[in-house]
């Protein structure tokens, strides 16, 4: 998967950000208890990490995307969950 894809829009939704697989799974249970309506596309790293450091999913990211209306909600929710803000 191409970086510059993943990072610019989906086919519905703009660019939310990325997380590691954990933080996406805390970050993405809450936004199904709010309705947040979102989209996701993963990358598992293991073109980079195989070839450079012999190691799989080190470098495995998930990228959300989700409906700009909820934009706000979303972000309370992402401090809620994870403190710091990741955009």
């Amino acid at each position: 998967m191409d970086d510059s894809d993943s990072e610019s829009e989906s086919s519905e939704y703009p660019s939310f950000g990325s997380y590691t697989v954990f933080e996406a799974d805390r970050l993405l249970d809450a936004f199904v208890k709010a309705s947040i309506r979102f989209e996701i596309e993963c990358d598992d790293g293991a073109s980079f990490t195989a070839a450079r450091e012999g190691s799989y999913g080190q470098r495995s990211r998930v990228y959300v995307f989700l409906d700009g209306a909820q934009q706000d909600e979303a972000r309370k929710i992402e401090q809620d969950i994870l403190g710091a803000s990741t955009p």
